[in-house]
């Protein structure tokens, strides 16, 4: 994972590296989050609303090149509904879940209203059935979006995510089954996904200076590869995740 994300932070760092000596100044942004993530698969879902807090920094060069980096993270409880290993259906059980979304990247200015948004991030999700398995999954990927800046306080961002690689880490020992279960992790070799994101700013010239987002992002991730368990082939069936929510807080 580390070196993934030096490797993208150098490439960042080198989009902007002929404006680096008129370097001007540095703006850290955080706050709270709140958003409904809902995840599907074929038999199966998991949905709710996750509280949440971010806390990101933006290093602008001049009016044309900026660094930025970020970490979301979100802690809760979704409601499962689906069926156990053995096909017995299970409605609403709550599970406990964290998430944390990291973002490296270099924005560069087009024109006037325009900017390029290049980056590296990753998605972890830790998802504890409680009584049954734990899931991680990690989606690691490359986010190439464009800025469309209304006025100086009110912009749209759309974002394309490219896939790098995925990982589904499911620890299932502690299930009882003969055979045993055995923990697995699956590689998870393609997707896609995209966002879009509507922000705003109260006044760009105070020093403390609050700011507002609303977003949607969507992911398309195929099926993993396969896995032995229990004596069993296991897999991760292709599936979706959308995310609605919405950020508060300050810039200075």
């Amino acid at each position: 994972m580390f070196v993934t994300l030096r490797s993208l932070f150098l490439i960042a760092a080198i989009s902007t590296a002929g404006s680096a000596f008129a370097y001007e100044k540095t703006l850290i942004r955080m706050g709270g989050a709140y958003e409904r993530f809902r995840y599907t698969e074929p038999v199966m879902t998991e949905d709710g609303w996750l509280p949440g807090l971010y806390l990101g920094g933006k290093w602008i060069f001049d009016q044309q090149h900026s660094l930025r980096a970020r970490a979301d993270y979100f802690n809760g409880n979704l409601s499962y509904n689906g069926s156990t290993f053995s096909g017995a259906p299970i409605s609403n059980l709550k599970t406990k879940d964290w998430i944390l979304n990291i973002e490296i990247g270099g924005d560069i200015q087009l024109n006037e209203r325009v900017s390029l948004n290049l980056g590296l991030a990753q998605q972890i999700w830790n998802d504890d059935m409680v009584s049954s398995f734990v899931r991680k999954t990690t989606y690691s990927y490359l986010p190439v979006g464009l800025t469309y800046n209304f006025t100086p306080q009110l912009w749209l961002k759309a974002v394309q995510y490219y896939w790098l690689v995925g990982y589904n880490q499911t620890n299932m020992s502690m299930v009882p089954h003969t055979p045993p279960y055995s923990d697995v992790k699956m590689k998870q070799p393609s997707g896609t996904g995209w966002a879009f994101e509507l922000g705003w700013t109260a006044n760009n010239n105070a020093k403390v200076n609050l700011e507002g987002t609303i977003y949607y992002r969507e992911w398309h991730v195929n099926q993993s590869e396969n896995a032995v368990s229990g004596g069993q082939t296991v897999y991760e069936p292709a599936n979706k995740t959308d995310i609605l929510g919405f950020n508060l807080g300050v810039i200075f």
